[in-house]
């Protein structure tokens, strides 16, 4: 394979959003160019004012159609999670990120990723920053972003992470373990206290079981036939 164009190297200091760089993103064949072209923006997440031009170049539309694309890809999904992740810690961008279809692209993420994580730690970081970004916009204030976030599949998300993946994924790190509790039970509280969704501790054991088994185990199965739910 070619070399990275150097071109397309992260530059320090570089404050413009440059259309050629977010044409790479949606259009280049090739993912480790993508993954570069990515990189230079991750200057966007010093400051709600640049993150507010990105939007105007229409940045997000073209990252929106990077990662359907690349779905499969862990390193172009990385880091363009990454840099969603920058927007969805400024509640300004909400509306917008709703507007654009993140949700709709975080949770195919989710259901593209969510196997893998069972058993590649690598996996998981992505959804590490899937489940972080939507726990950062469950806790807008606007009644209407959170019901979105909760039409989208929060809620299979939450218990995703936190009944699944952590209990499954024998390979995590300290670091992973720590993180994954941490924006789990972040997301789970605030499905419960601002989206008012029916607290998980207040389900019997039965219905945990029987809602796992029907909402949130055919996430792991990928049309695999071997597939069996965790026990």
């Amino acid at each position: 394979m070619s070399p990275i164009p150097t071109d397309l190297k992260p530059k320090e200091g570089n404050i413009d959003v440059d259309t050629k760089d977010l044409q790479v993103i949606a259009t280049s064949l090739d993912p480790r160019v993508v993954t570069a072209a990515l990189k230079k923006f991750r200057f966007i997440a010093r400051t709600e004012t640049l993150q507010h031009r990105f939007i105007e170049a229409e940045g997000l539309l073209y990252v929106m159609t990077c990662l359907t694309r690349y779905m499969w890809n862990p390193a172009v999904c990385r880091e363009a999670c990454n840099l969603l992740g920058g927007f969805t810690a400024q509640q300004s961008c909400h509306a917008q990120l709703v507007r654009e279809g993140v949700l709709d692209v975080l949770f195919a993420l989710t259901l593209t990723h969510s196997k893998p994580a069972l058993e590649r730690p690598e996996e998981t970081e992505i959804l590490l920053t899937v489940v972080e970004a939507v726990a950062n916009i469950t806790a807008n204030e606007d009644m209407e972003i959170r019901k979105a976030c909760v039409d989208k599949g929060a809620e299979r998300m939450s218990a995703l992470v936190n009944d699944v993946i952590l209990k499954e994924n024998k390979q995590l790190t300290p670091s992973q373990i720590h993180r994954l509790k941490l924006n789990g039970n972040r997301l789970r509280q605030n499905l419960e206290k601002l989206c008012a969704c029916e607290k998980w501790n207040d389900r019997s054991k039965r219905d945990q079981r029987y809602w796992l088994k029907k909402e949130v185990f055919p996430m792991t199965k990928r049309d695999d036939p071997t597939w069996k739910p965790p026990k």
